[in-house]
């Protein structure tokens, strides 16, 4: 929740900087509007929504003390229920949209950033796959406010050095940019740090074959990427079922808002 709030933070701090000479000799108030895209489910809308006013507030008050007003005008938008090729074309047909902040899911970021950043609309994303960097970096409107999946695959080979492990497994959608990047680096990482390599295992659509092929793998350590929900719980009921002897350590869909009762 703390980097939507460095995101926002973010936005204002570019306006401000594209801003300057315009707030010196206006007197207004100045209205932007900002489209954030995100999960609104399990009552995630009121949270974004009180976010999104409290910084409205704070920004109002710092702002009065020079008698300029800014106002921000947040549009939400549900990641997980929206048709986002539709909706992002639209955000871009928008002269007033100022920024977009949304992709929680690598999956549903990529289709955002290939609407918005070939449109040169400013792109705000929490959403860490590598990928998004390699494609729309050059484009100058991607802001990437988290480290990408090659740092999370170093911190998670670090965990098994820290915890004593020799050898790991990688299981991972092959279907998806989200687990691309760990099937990509989660080898040559692996390598350096010392750690042999039991398999890397891809899943396609069913996920079941590859669980029982990891768990058989006979790692210390095997490191999971579920790029949903679903995956998380045949993950977990996979290898409970196995009876592997594996621990397993989680990448960071694996700690989300909705996996918090699996």
């Amino acid at each position: 929740m703390r980097n939507i709030l460095l995101v926002i933070i973010s936005v204002c701090l570019l306006f401000c900087a594209c801003s300057d000479d315009k707030l010196k000799t206006d007197k207004h108030v100045i209205e932007k509007t900002v489209a954030v895209v995100l999960p609104m489910e399990n009552g995630l809308d009121i949270h974004w929504n009180n976010l999104t006013k409290l910084f409205s507030s704070e920004l109002k008050r710092a702002f009065r003390g020079i008698g300029y007003e800014v106002e921000f005008k947040f549009e939400l938008y549900d990641e997980s229920s929206e048709d986002l090729k539709v909706l992002s074309k639209s955000l871009v047909g928008r002269s007033d949209i100022y920024a977009v902040i949304g992709g929680l899911h690598s999956s549903n970021t990529k289709i955002l950033a290939s609407n918005l950043c070939r449109s040169v609309v400013t792109f705000f994303t929490l959403a860490t796959t590598a990928e998004l960097i390699r494609a729309y970096s050059s484009t100058g409107c991607l802001w990437a406010m988290t480290e990408t999946d090659i740092t999370q695959c170093e911190v998670l080979l670090d965990k098994v050095h820290e915890y004593g492990g020799k050898s790991v497994s990688l299981l991972a959608n092959g279907e998806d940019d989200y687990g691309k990047t760990f099937i990509d680096w989660f080898s040559f990482i692996a390598q350096e740090d010392e750690l042999e390599v039991k398999g890397v295992f891809p899943y396609y659509g069913s996920i079941g074959n590859a669980i029982n092929a990891t768990s058989a793998s006979g790692a210390d350590f095997i490191v999971c990427v579920p790029s949903n929900t679903e995956d998380l719980e045949s993950m977990i009921d996979g290898f409970r079922d196995t009876n592997s002897s594996s621990r397993l350590l989680f990448s960071d869909a694996g700690f989300g808002y909705n996996v918090l009762s699996v």
